[in-house]
């Protein structure tokens, strides 16, 4: 396990739901969003989240069973498998959950049925209009595109087997397309939320796997560990704090690749204080829960948002984020003990292990 990379996970889904917080539950009260320390805790940019999430998908990939699959060891049906068990039985929960919140007056709608299927078979991300790929859960959209790269991770591996000459070429192909296209209304499913143009983050994270496993025994990454750890986090603050002069279109993604790349790079090594910390167990734990957080928070924030707004337990808005927090990160330790784990065992020994 890369325990520090595990720790991070939690780090980056804590930015997608600060990035839910302003839009969610907060707007009713200007006057906090204006305070400047609760415009940081509700982030404008919390996708950023979801790129991290792509490279890091395609890089841990690469790290368990990219020899396996050029050795043969492991076949694409076994592969596929234990990736399904691990996302879709939380995905099939949340989609319950909200398919009975909303099927009422809608039994009859030939359109909901088609965002319930769609849904059901995770390919709602291919279908560029909101009302579709935002429908139910929509943090699933996300979820749908990791199906996606799963089923082409082993072309991808033999992609970049055959054209590692052509890699800086490939991952080119992105920038071309931003920059060739003129600015319409269908950007931001285009560049964000296309699993045919976000599939290039998850290439490169198969790409950094490999420099990573080309340099990783460098005895400069082990002496200057930490200097390096901090080197990276100050990058992608400088990254983040630089973001206003960049065009949108290439923060959805592009933007974020070199302070992500360095970043996973880095703390992969786990040779620094930093990762020292992130290995304590309390850090892994938030990490290894941190799909079921990503999967239920904006659920838990909205609920919270239709409660507060018509009852008003709180009218702090300090006192909604640390509600909407708690309420996550305990319901997620909670299907993370008891349903994700548990089922995702059970899964994998009846139609894996066999």
């Amino acid at each position: 396990m890369l325990k520090p990379l595990t720790s991070l996970r939690f780090v980056f889904a804590y930015m997608v739901f600060a990035g839910h917080l302003g839009g969610l539950f907060l707007n009713y009260n200007e006057g906090f969003l204006r305070d400047t320390f609760a415009s940081y805790l509700s982030m404008s940019e919390g996708y950023l989240g979801v790129s991290f999430f792509f490279i890091l998908s395609g890089f841990i990939l690469s790290f368990k069973y990219k020899e396996s699959f050029l050795n043969k060891a492991i076949t694409f049906k076994k592969f596929i498998l234990s990736r399904i068990f691990r996302i879709y039985p939380l995905h099939f929960l949340t989609f319950i959950f909200t398919f009975y919140l909303s099927y009422y007056n809608n039994l009859d709608s030939v359109e909901f049925w088609i965002k319930s299927v769609s849904n059901l078979f995770l390919v709602q991300s291919f279908i560029p209009l909101k009302e579709y790929f935002f429908s139910f859960n929509g943090v699933s959209w996300s979820i749908s595109n990791e199906l996606f790269f799963y089923i082409a991770f082993p072309l991808l591996l033999i992609l970049f087997s055959k054209f590692k000459k052509y890699v800086f070429f490939i991952l080119g192909i992105p920038l071309v397309i931003i920059v060739a296209r003129e600015s319409t209304d269908v950007h931001h499913w285009v560049y964000y939320r296309n699993p045919l143009f976000r599939i290039f983050d998850f290439f490169l994270g198969i790409v950094l796997h490999d420099l990573y496993m080309k340099y990783k025994d460098q005895k400069v990454l082990k002496d200057y560990a930490t200097l390096l750890e901090v080197a990276s986090i100050v990058l992608f603050l400088g990254f983040y704090f630089f973001r206003e002069n960049i065009a949108q279109e290439f923060r959805w993604s592009l933007y974020y690749w070199i302070p992500m790349v360095f970043l996973i790079f880095i703390f992969a090594m786990q040779g620094g204080f930093i990762s020292k910390l992130l290995s304590k167990r309390g850090c892994i734990w938030l990490g290894e829960i941190s799909f079921a957080f990503y999967m239920i928070h904006q659920l838990v924030i909205n609920v919270l948002w239709i409660l507060n707004y018509k009852f008003r337990f709180f009218e702090n808005g300090y006192l909604l984020i640390i509600m909407a927090l708690s309420l996550s990160i305990i319901g997620s330790g909670i299907l993370y003990k008891y349903f994700e784990m548990p089922l995702n065992r059970y899964l994998r020994k009846k139609y894996i292990k066999k």
